[in-house]
């Protein structure tokens, strides 16, 4: 698991903090270093490190059809095995489309929809930003349509729609049943009480917006987007010393701008809140919020 699980291992069962390993590197660093490796093998692509865990790529700056590349799974891998970190490079420099388009086939199969921050627009170059497909979800979040493939999602267009006889409403309806079928399995590791969720298909953050995570029925828990490729969650109601752990550290790593979300998703009664924490910890301001669909 990435740092935040080990911040979160700590806080939970007191690991001491000389179990850490020192000399590994950082999310950045690690960023820095995939950007080099791409930027020596491919010299006539243009990258751009947009964040710490984004690159995009184009055959120039200013293209208008530029990929956007994440290295959050990448870095789980070199985590796990420091010594692969070559390798790792190797698998993602070979299944890009560095050299040609992304492929956009049967997209009617492959529309997906994610979980994004808005500010995650700001990643996509801005001449691409207008034709993007997304709704509001809780909160500031929405849901971005995306384009699954087997080595990478990228952004869904109004062009790539209209290509295929799509309206943005028939769009969503078909990307619910394919988000459903390509999530694939959720795995799930507990830390006394607070599960960590990730999917096989990096796909995770696409189970707030399927109605069938919150419904009648479901038992009260609170879900936090920790990035692209994990959620945190915890009951509400059968556990209130974990809950109480969750709270702290997810309105800590919120606060402190190490989440992908903005609030802490709380899933009452069959109904979505956001809990939008505030200057002090411990004082989560909170909202109910139905999803736009």
């Amino acid at each position: 698991m990435r740092l935040f699980v080990l911040i979160l291992v700590t806080l939970i069962v007191a690991i001491s903090p000389s179990a850490a390993e020192n000399d590994l590197l950082s999310r950045a660093e690690f960023t820095q270093r995939f950007l080099a490796e791409f930027q020596e093998r491919h010299p006539d692509i243009d990258f751009d490190q947009v964040e710490d865990g984004a690159i995009s790529f184009g055959e120039s700056a200013d293209s208008d059809d530029r990929g956007m590349m994440f290295t959050d799974y990448a870095f789980d891998l070199y985590l796990a095995d420091p010594t692969a970190l070559s390798n790792i490079i190797d698998r993602w420099v070979a299944a890009l489309p560095l050299d040609g388009e992304i492929d956009e086939s049967d997209a009617a199969n492959r529309l997906v929809v994610v979980i994004r921050p808005p500010d995650y627009l700001n990643v996509i170059p801005e001449s691409q930003r207008a034709d993007l497909v997304s709704r509001p979800f809780l909160g500031d979040m929405i849901a971005l349509m995306m384009l699954d493939s087997p080595q990478a999602l990228s952004t869904a267009s109004l062009d790539l729609l209209e290509q295929n006889d799509l309206t943005v409403d028939e769009a969503f309806i078909l990307a619910e049943a394919n988000t459903r079928r390509l999530i694939g399995e959720i795995y799930s590791e507990n830390y006394d009480g607070i599960d960590v969720l990730e999917s096989s298909n990096g796909l995770v953050t696409a189970l707030p917006w399927l109605p069938e995570t919150c419904r009648g029925g479901v038992a009260n828990f609170a879900m936090m987007m920790v990035d692209r490729e994990y959620l945190m969650q915890v009951d509400m109601t059968n556990d209130p010393a974990a809950f109480e752990i969750f709270m702290h550290t997810a309105t800590e790593m919120i606060l402190n701008q190490e989440s992908l979300g903005t609030g802490v998703f709380m899933c009452v009664d069959g109904e979505w809140n956001i809990a939008v924490p505030m200057e002090q910890l411990n004082s989560p301001r909170s909202k109910s919020q139905s999803p736009d669909r």
